[in-house]
């Protein structure tokens, strides 16, 4: 009896013991994927009680992250003082998650009880690809590519990009005379054009649901066919960023989510942490109509269009060259799309034994010869299709685009 009534005091009198403190991490973490990322915490003791020799500081990370150091004991701090601990995470998947409780744990006076105490906070975590990664990536396809050095174009053409109005000389185009300028001024006068040395480059990312088909990894870490998207939107970036044009992107599954006018912008970081890392695949259908028109209606100047997106289902393949018919005219469209490893033609394998390995071949087969025809049917509107494996959808996109500016097909 005297023990029971011992341990009931002893909770009595220390459950307000961690009232006086509080726990307040950053306001956002910014992660690099499947790298630790410590963080600091800070513990502030604002109360005139009696606190414990040693607290413990805990968060509760959502299931997409890992909690390397998710617990830490630290001293408690002295009255009216703050002290900072520090934690650290892994993160497993790309985007934004929130980090909504930590908590706080001390024994009671007499060591007969654990306290526990979970305050809500208010921290957001973002998870991006490795940066590094990309921009070697992107400087070994510029490097490899024999315009990854500086030299002189040529550039055929007098361009029709305006640069300035001047006065009438002989010779001169009468179809370059300003008309309105000739009357202002009673003399004529035509316009100076230059040759256009920036393109627009747009990269659209389908985010429907095939995109969220799983992908193995050496490394075994969790990856996507959205990863893989991402990935080599931010290759196509990182080398057209490099070459001086001008980049936009849209985001679309079933709409068209996301539309980034083409700029020249020296980092699109903010952009691409607000709308391209948290992207998770939509279970719906792509609507291609809706993307190639709104891309129709906002992009006005010829641009190099390249689609992240998946046309392995003949219904998807048929709406897809339905829709970029019309786009095909005004831009050039060029699509990346995802190889199946079980597509490919007859007698690649030698060692097939089992019939069941036979039908598996034939229904490859008929698969790759369902693209190749999709291929070819692309190739008399004027788009270029290329079926590689994902990790290379970058490397293709990147290569397409240096190609083009030095044709200057743009």
């Amino acid at each position: 009896m005297t023990i029971a009534i011992v341990c009931v005091l002893d909770l009595v009198t220390s459950r307000a013991i961690l009232n006086s403190f509080s726990v307040v991490p950053p306001e956002q973490i910014r992660a690099t994927l499947n790298e630790e990322k410590p963080f600091p915490v800070i513990v502030r003791r604002t109360g005139t009680c009696r606190a414990p020799r040693q607290i413990r500081v805990a968060a509760a990370f959502p299931s997409e992250i890992e909690g390397v150091c998710d617990e830490i004991v630290i001293p408690a701090p002295d009255r009216e003082q703050t002290l900072q601990a520090e934690l650290s995470l892994l993160g497993r998947q790309r985007g934004k998650f929130p980090l909504w409780h930590t908590f706080l744990g001390s024994q009671s006076r007499l060591g007969l009880w654990e306290l526990r105490r979970s305050i809500a906070v208010n921290c957001q975590i973002f998870v991006e690809p490795s940066l590094s990664d990309i921009t070697k990536q992107a400087a070994r396809i510029l490097a490899s590519h024999r315009q990854g050095g500086q030299r002189i174009v040529a550039r055929n053409g007098r361009g029709r990009e305006f640069e300035q109005l001047r006065e009438y000389v002989p010779h001169d185009d009468f179809g370059d005379i300003d008309w309105k300028a000739t009357a202002r001024k009673r003399r004529p006068i035509v316009r100076e054009y230059q040759i256009e040395r920036t393109q627009d480059i747009y990269a659209c990312v389908d985010f429907s649901r095939l995109s969220a088909q799983a992908l193995a990894r050496k490394d075994k870490t969790r990856s996507t066919i959205l990863d893989e998207y991402i990935h080599s939107t931010l290759i196509l970036h990182r080398a057209v960023r490099e070459m001086g044009d001008r980049f936009g992107f849209a985001t679309f599954s079933n709409r068209v989510e996301c539309f980034v006018k083409a700029v020249h912008a020296a980092s699109f970081n903010s952009v691409f942490r607000h709308a391209l890392y948290p992207l998770r695949a939509a279970p719906v259908a792509p609507a291609y109509d809706e993307i190639c028109s709104s891309l129709r209606s906002r992009v006005k100047r010829r641009a190099l269009v390249i689609f992240f997106t998946s046309l392995s289902e003949p219904q998807l393949a048929e709406s897809f060259i339905e829709a970029s018919r019309l786009l095909a005219r005004q831009h050039l469209v060029v699509v990346a799309c995802p190889m199946d490893t079980h597509v490919k033609p007859l007698f690649v394998r030698e060692n097939v034994v089992d019939l069941e390995e036979i039908y598996g071949e034939l229904a490859g087969h008929l698969l790759w010869r369902k693209v190749a025809e999709v291929r070819m049917t692309l190739m008399a509107v004027g788009i270029r299709m290329h079926n590689v494996a994902p990790s290379k959808l970058g490397l293709v996109a990147a290569t397409e685009y240096l190609e083009m500016k030095e044709r200057q097909l743009l």
